[in-house]
């Protein structure tokens, strides 16, 4: 059957005149043989006319399409049953408006894809790929601008401004622009009024919304539009009222996160900031807020942030005098969002409405007059610039509308709809991961969706039995989560503690309380039964009592909740049996309490509330009516089994609240440093293992178990080496020797001189064992044990080394199978900062984790072949020996250089091409210009580690000094440290000797910024040949190019990372029987070829190419 695509009609908003696909788009489908419906529209922003004439058909009737596209909901009784629909269903969050239209998709059995969900390689973590934010941007500040000029005359001043008119007024963006810049010119001209100057623009996020915004913004020119960081705002509001240059400017500013908030000591911390929020305070108020004219809102904020901007914080700045913000765009519209001004969505028809900051809410004035701020928030914003933001969506959208009609058109039922939803099916991953249900019922990944509907329901239904639940400020303080952990049910100590909360009129809810049975020997091996020794039985006890978490909330704030946590640390002395530990975890949350306070209101007798069940959503049950607290208590006692439920003194304890039963045994990471996110996010996917975190550094593990925010994660800090270290508890070592013997499964993220001990352990409890670094001689020499226990130690599973081995391993076995031989092979590795980032920096580099490893491999001599001769290159040649990469994939794409790396001639007995391969090089890479620079801070000094820092030294300019560096013939290693900052804003000398010094003046100087992405480089180069005849010879290429999220993951420690995980993955599903114990390399087909697959499905992968010679 023919594939057909359906096009419908908006009917979200008589302004609504985008389509998902244009003409052009339309007749590129056709081409390829795929028939095109679309329904007639004459308000459209393309005409019937130009569709028919693209080779669509125009026809009400789109039954005989597989997939229908819109871009805005489509009216649920509009839906045709067992159809692909894909659009903006604003469903994802739960929204109420919408559960009506997600409800009808269930029922009809659609599959619903929503566009906002598409994403690279289907990774929820990943930049989406069709979205109109751009285009959002660029029509809010053009209507920026007409406000503004509105404002502004409303306050007695004409202005240029006054001549922008509504962005849907222009033909096209083009016309937008040309119009913006004749604002310019005249602003250029004739400047602006001085009370209101400096003009200040702020832009409030770095996404696609604040591109598009900067782009408009920009139009106004280059002599007018002026670009300047939030450190120099205070200087230009000292301007304010003068007359000068700066009437005739308008300035713009970007805000990132470290203008918004700060920690207590004034610092800012992008990733603590993300996993504590609590612990940051607001700051845009204070330092950027007063020197503000337009804010411009164009970033994402959830609520366990701080809001960005208040009316109370703004009425404080204008009880000052200070009158500077006139306006407020929000682009985003989120409605009581990162400002609470934003009180509704405005209108295309009015989108302007004044917000009375001292009353406190929107004051009807008309025409932006009266006292306050003026606001914008209009929810379709990209529908002002129909024709561009369809063409720039259509060209997103159109690489995936192939595959999905070719697949829709193999039945009219849905075919692939009845396959098993799962990557590498009939349709694109991302198509895939944005799939919200089919078959009428949610898909696993938006399962939550029936439980947060179940929350919205409870929540309504008490707020309706009871009018005013007021969430009052104490009752916040009062709040928080603990977490209880040892003997808490034979003991009775949780009952008791129970009493203790009541007593004091407390509520509460026990979360993820886990019932552990009594200690039992240790794992049978090869049929006998091994026992701990008995420090570690001691160990493996603690580690095996109960646990829970118990939020809390006190109304009369937090001096009584202090009050019940002395308590609770009285009891637990009192009660000996128990041995219970208290610890308060007050991020936990991140300041949300809503099951202890939203209901706080609600009446006190047994009546059960039943919430009502969504339709067939997933596999959500219904809630069950309320047991009493006796029965609560009793459901959990000494004999129950070990699973995790919540119980809660508001009355109920459902199958709906359950977190899936941990059935397998735990795994164990040790280590939880920069690649430790990515391996935990991946091993806790399994929701029916748990998954053990373990750092010596206090807070390191509990923040990325908050980072990846699952139930069957647990944090521990404990020193993972015998002879610990000088803050760490002596009894720290048993617990993680009783840690492993526990799990199926260690991967150790652990500095390579600790593997050894661990490994030991891994082999006496038999639990294999992963590492992502080289293989030490003290690992080696656990090879015999391992293997006549059948223990897997796999080493080298990273990105260099790891990737590099599996990827060329598969294509040398691969040659070798099909009688070829391997002539030449060359393979380059770099991690590198992106190009956009790389060249903010004298350096070229940034550093990701401690310059230590980079300045000490400087000292490093290499060793490799080339054509036949052995090349030797010492230690001090090493930076001499860089040369241009201009081969390759990666040379002709990026200005490199290769150093070599090491000795490469192991390689080649390790890859099975030493009799045969006449080149063996592995090198590391580069930008150009990073060699002859370090060579340069290598003859001052800087890089020596036996050199002391001089007595009396105490700043870098003393440093430079008594190096003499300004008087040396190396000058750019002497301008290098002066755009550094090294002679005016550096901290001071730290390190005894002159390398400890130069790394941590590096460290704080070149560390990668939030929004700073990091690239991964790593290529191979193979000459084949078959049959031992040169004309067959062949060159073939395999590249791996990578880039970071700026402001998430690298993609080192995602490379890094989740290898790892991937190879632990591997070693726990074999049978213990089958496995091959001893120290293993990923050299194995079985082993490469499982991994390379995952980490394919992962989105990481080679891209492999040949070329006849």
């Amino acid at each position: 059957m023919r594939p057909i695509v359906g096009i419908v009609r908006e009917a979200y908003s008589k302004w609504e005149r985008r389509c998902p696909l244009t003409p052009k788009h339309v007749e590129t489908l056709v081409r390829q043989g795929i028939g095109v419906l679309v329904q007639p529209s004459s308000k459209r922003v393309f005409t019937d006319g130009e569709y028919s004439a693209a080779g669509a058909t125009v026809t009400e009737d789109l039954s005989d399409a597989g997939t229908v596209l819109g871009v805005k909901q489509v009216a649920a009784e509009a839906l045709f049953p067992n159809k692909t629909y894909c659009f903006f269903s604003h469903t994802i969050k739960g929204q109420p408006e919408n559960m009506d239209l997600l409800d009808t998709c269930l029922q009809k059995r659609v599959r619903l894809i929503d566009y906002e969900c598409i994403r690279e390689r289907g990774q929820a973590s990943a930049p989406r790929l069709v979205a109109f934010g751009e285009f959002a941007g660029k029509a809010g500040v053009i209507n920026a601008f007409r406000g503004l000029g509105h404002r502004l005359l409303s306050l007695g001043h004409s202005t240029p401004f006054l001549n922008t008119g509504a962005a849907h007024s222009y033909p096209d963006y083009a016309s937008a622009c040309d119009a913006i810049s004749r604002v310019g010119e005249s602003v250029k001209q004739y400047g602006l009024p001085p009370s209101f100057s400096p003009m200040v623009f702020v832009f409030a996020g770095m996404g696609n919304v604040t591109r598009g915004a900067l782009d408009a913004f920009e139009r106004l020119g280059s002599d007018v539009a002026t670009m300047v960081p939030h450190e120099e705002l205070n200087a230009l509001s000292a301007m304010r009222g003068a007359v000068g240059e700066h009437n005739h400017k308008v300035y713009g500013c970007v805000v990132g996160a470290d203008a918004m908030v700060a920690d207590k000591d004034g610092g800012f911390d992008r990733d603590r900031y993300y996993a504590h929020p609590n612990e940051f305070r607001p700051i845009f108020h204070e330092k950027v807020a007063p020197h503000t004219s337009v804010l411009v809102l164009g970033m994402y904020w959830e609520r366990r942030f701080p809001r960005l901007l208040t009316a109370e914080q703004l009425s404080a700045i204008r009880r000052n005098g200070n009158h500077s913000l006139l306006q407020i765009a929000d682009i985003t519209c989120d409605v009581d969002g990162a400002t609470d001004m934003l009180v509704r969505a405005s209108t295309i028809d009015e989108p302007f409405y004044m917000y009375d900051v001292e009353a406190r809410a929107e004051s009807g004035a008309k025409s932006l007059e009266g006292p306050g701020v003026a606001i914008m928030g209009v929810d379709i914003l990209p529908s002002e610039l129909p024709r561009e933001a369809s063409a720039h969506f259509g060209d997103a959208l159109m690489p995936f509308v192939p595959a999905l009609a070719r697949a829709e058109a193999h039945s009219r039922s849905l075919a692939w709809a009845s396959q098993p939803l799962s990557r590498g099916g009939p349709v694109p991953d991302e198509l895939w991961a944005a799939t919200i249900c089919c078959d009428g019922a949610l898909t696993q990944p938006y399962a939550y969706i029936a439980a947060m509907r179940a929350t919205f329901a409870r929540a309504e239904a008490m707020a309706v039995k009871q009018q005013s639940v007021p969430l009052r400020k104490q009752q916040i303080e009062g709040s928080t989560v603990l977490s209880l952990s040892g003997h808490l049910f034979d003991s009775g100590y949780i009952n008791e503690a129970l009493d203790v909360v009541e007593a004091a009129g407390g509520r509460f809810e026990l979360l993820n309380v886990s019932v552990r049975p009594n200690p039992r020997p240790s794992k049978s091996v090869d049929g006998e039964n091994a026992m701990l020794p008995a420090g570690a039985r001691s160990s493996l006890e603690t580690m095996r009592r109960s646990s829970a978490l118990l939020q809390l909330t006190l109304d009369q704030g937090r001096p009584a909740l202090d009050g019940v946590i002395h308590s609770l640390h009285a009891l637990a002395t009192r009660n000996t049996r128990s041995e219970a530990v208290v610890t308060e975890l007050p991020d936990y949350c991140g300041g949300v309490y809503e099951k202890t306070v939203a209901d706080c209101a609600a009446s006190a007798d047994d009546t059960a509330y039943q919430a009502p069940t969504p339709p067939t959503v997933g596999h959500a049950p219904p809630f069950v009516g309320k047991p009493s607290t006796a029965a609560l208590r009793s459901a959990t006692g000494a004999n129950a089994s070990a699973e995790r439920v919540q119980i809660s003194s508001r009355g109920f304890a459902s199958a709906a609240s359950r977190v899936p039963q941990a059935k397998l045994p735990p795994l164990l990471v040790l280590g939880a440093g920069l690649c430790a996110q990515p391996a935990v996010e991946l091993l806790s996917r399994d929701e029916s293992r748990s998954v053990t975190v373990v750092s010596s550094v206090p807070g390191e593990a509990a923040a990325v178990c908050a980072a990846v925010g699952r139930p069957n994660l647990r944090a521990a800090t404990l020193s993972a080496s015998p002879t610990g270290c000088p803050s760490a508890d002596p009894s720290d070592w048993t617990r993680v020797v009783a840690l492993i013997e526990e799990a199926d499964g260690c991967l150790s993220l652990l500095p390579p001189p600790m593997h050894a001990s661990v490994a030991s352990a891994c082999v006496q409890h038999r639990t294999p064992l992963v590492t992502a670094s080289y293989v030490s001689d003290e690992l080696r020499a656990l090879d015999a044990d391992a293997r006549s226990h059948r223990v897997p130690i796999l080493c080298e599973m990273g990105l260099d080394p790891g990737l590099d081995h599996m990827s060329a391993k598969a294509i040398i076995d691969r040659v070798h199978a099909d009688g070829g031989r391997v002539i030449s092979f060359r393979s380059v590795c770099g991690g590198i900062p992106a190009p956009e980032v790389a060249f903010t920096t004298p350096l070229l580099y940034k550093f990701s984790w401690s310059p230590a490893g980079v300045l000490a491999a400087i000292d490093n001599g290499a060793q490799y072949l080339e054509n036949g001769k052995l090349y030797t290159v010492s230690a001090e040649e090493l930076l001499d020996s860089a040369a241009p990469l201009l081969t390759g994939c990666v040379g002709k794409a990026f200005r490199l250089e290769v150093l070599p790396n090491r000795d490469a001639l192991p390689h080649g007995e390790l890859y099975g091409i030493a009799g045969e391969a006449q080149t063996l090089f592995r090198g590391t890479l580069r930008y150009q210009g990073w060699s002859d620079l370090m060579r340069q801070f290598k003859l001052l000094g800087l890089t020596d580690a036996n050199t002391l820092v001089p007595a009396g030294v105490k700043t870098w300019d003393e440093l430079l000094r008594n190096l003499r560096v300004a008087a040396s013939p190396h000058q750019k290693a002497y301008f290098a440290l002066q755009q550094l900052g090294a002679l005016n804003d550096a901290p001071p000398v730290q390190g005894t000797s002159l390398r400890d010094a130069f790394c941590q003046f590096l460290q704080q100087k070149l560390a990668y910024a939030g929004n700073e992405r990091d690239a991964v480089l790593l290529e191979h180069e193979l000459v084949v040949e078959f049959n031992h005849d040169e004309d067959s010879r062949q060159l073939i290429t395999s590249s791996l190019v990578g880039f970071g999220q700026g402001g998430g993951e690298s993609f080192m420690a995602r490379s890094v990372g989740t290898t790892a995980a991937v190879g632990l993955q591997y070693l726990v599903s074999q049978p213990h029987a089958s496995r091959r114990g001893g120290v293993l390399l990923p050299m194995q087909p079985e082993i490469y070829k499982h991994v390379l697959s995952r980490l394919e499905e992962e989105g990481i992968s080679f891209t492999e190419s040949s070329y006849s010679l």
